[in-house]
C-alpha cells in the first residue's frame, strides 16, 4: 500500500550489477526477491505510522478512511543530511525514525529456500 509519505527507498542491487553478474533467468528471480523485501519493509514501516497514530488517540473503521486521514492531516519532514524523518499529524511530531543505520541484510538459506533479512532503521514514537 504505502502512505502518502514515503519511508525509505530500498533497492538491494543495482541494475548494472544486476547484468555483469547474473543470467536473466537468475535476475529476473533476484528482482522479485528484491520486490518481495522491499514490499513487507513498506508494510511494515506502514504498520509502524499507524501504531504511532493509535497511540496518539486516532482509530479508523477501514484502512481507507486511514490513508485519507493520514492525505489530509500528516505530513513527514526528512532531514536528508543526518537521514532522519520526523511525521506530524495535525503539525504535531508523533514519530522519530532514523533510517541511517546500515541496512544489516542478512542471507541464509535452507534446501532450495533463500532468506533475506534487512533492518530498515530505527524508530521512536514522541
Amino acid at each position: 500500500m504505502g502512505f502518502p509519505f514515503k519511508t525509505y527507498n530500498m533497492e538491494l542491487i543495482s541494475s548494472s550489477f544486476d547484468r555483469a553478474f547474473f543470467p536473466s533467468e537468475q535476475l529476473t528471480e533476484i528482482q522479485r526477491v528484491n520486490q518481495r523485501l522491499a514490499d513487507e519493509l513498506r508494510r511494515q514501516m506502514d504498520d509502524v505510522v499507524i501504531e504511532g497514530l493509535e497511540r496518539k488517540g486516532f482509530e479508523f473503521k477501514h484502512r481507507g478512511e486511514m490513508e485519507i486521514f493520514i492525505r489530509e492531516r500528516c505530513h513527514c519532514e526528512d532531514n536528508i543530511a543526518f537521514k532522519q524523518r520526523i511525521y506530524f499529524v495535525d503539525k504535531e511530531p508523533f514519530l522519530f525514525y532514523d533510517y541511517s543505520a546500515d541496512p544489516n541484510l542478512k542471507f541464509d538459506h535452507d534446501d532450495n529456500k533463500v532468506m533475506i533479512s534487512a533492518s530498515a532503521g530505527k524508530y521512536r514514537y514522541l
